[in-house]
């Protein structure tokens, strides 16, 4: 699941999701930046399955160690790995799932300070047409960042 963030603006935005929306950053170093702030509350997920592994992104929650992440990542896991930026490598337990939503909650046993929460916001003031940013770990790739628009509701 990769965080989807919404560009911040040169100057302060409201908060939406792990992030804040604008139009486009008129300065190429406020991507650098927002990578820079959000990229240690995101994680790697690996699951190990009977018949292989799989891999996902998820982030982290709160400071109590949940991490949210994709429920079609962890269906059917044997064990869940999940992996920090920081090098930070720890088994987590799958704590609750929906299948409707797609979305799954983990947690891990690391103390606080090895934690990097994001931030919810208030998506209620997202528009079509928005710079969004989507930082993750899609197919083993660790710490990817992409730009694109939002381009429905």
């Amino acid at each position: 699941m990769p965080i989807r963030t919404p560009v911040p603006p040169a100057s302060a935005a409201a908060e939406v999701g792990p992030a804040a929306v604008s139009s486009a950053p008129e300065d190429p170093s406020t991507l650098v930046e927002l990578y820079e702030r959000v990229s240690p509350g995101v994680v790697a997920i690996q699951t190990y399955l009977e018949d292989g592994v799989s891999r996902g992104s998820g982030w982290v929650f709160d400071s109590a160690g949940h991490i949210v992440t994709n429920q079609h990542v962890v269906a059917d896991a044997d064990e869940v790995e999940v992996d920090f930026s920081s090098g930070a490598k720890v088994w987590a337990e799958v704590i609750g799932s929906d299948n409707n939503s797609d979305l799954a909650v983990l947690r891990v046993d690391l103390p606080p300070e090895a934690l990097a929460p994001l931030a919810l916001g208030d998506s209620s003031g997202v528009q079509v047409g928005q710079t969004v940013v989507a930082i993750g770990n899609p197919f083993g790739l660790a710490g990817t960042m992409t730009v694109g628009i939002v381009s429905g509701l």
